[in-house]
């Protein structure tokens, strides 16, 4: 029987692919849970016409983030926060904080988009990279100051 995979299956395919697999299986495991649907003919127009809308949604995506990644490319963010005289922060400044910050000067990023392995936690300059699609990582300057000055 032939099935068209509404969600990605564990050793049997992606989302969107027709796949050949054993009546009972279609039958009684795949269509109950909504797993698979029969591939007639009116199925496959339909996944394909969502392929195409899901591609066009995409190129849109990506030249939005392009775009994005054009106009923070020579962002440099100044953070104020309270410091010992070492040059120790009070806090730390962390990924949420970046992403506030981000958004108060208009950009809207995810926060799993920014790359930053641990709080930073000291006085300095920073070069912060941001993954906006795994062939477009934009980096920033980030500078942290003591409040006082």
């Amino acid at each position: 029987m032939w099935v068209i995979l509404l969600q990605d299956i564990d050793k049997l395919g992606k989302k969107g692919e027709i796949k050949e697999v054993k009546d009972g299986f279609a039958r009684n495991f795949l269509i109950p849970k909504k797993l698979a649907v029969l591939a007639t003919p009116t199925e496959i127009r339909k996944i394909q016409r969502k392929k195409i809308l899901e591609e066009e949604r995409r190129k849109k995506e990506i030249e939005a983030l392009k775009i994005l990644g054009q106009k923070i490319k020579d962002l440099e963010i100044i953070i104020k926060e309270k410091a010992t005289a070492e040059g120790k922060l009070y806090g730390s400044v962390n990924q949420e904080r970046i992403v506030k910050i981000l958004k108060e000067k208009g950009f809207n990023i995810p926060i799993e988009k920014i790359n930053l392995k641990e709080p930073i936690k000291e006085i300095g300059d920073y070069e912060l990279e941001i993954n906006l699609l795994p062939e477009l990582k934009i980096k920033i300057k980030l500078k942290i100051v003591p409040e006082n000055s």
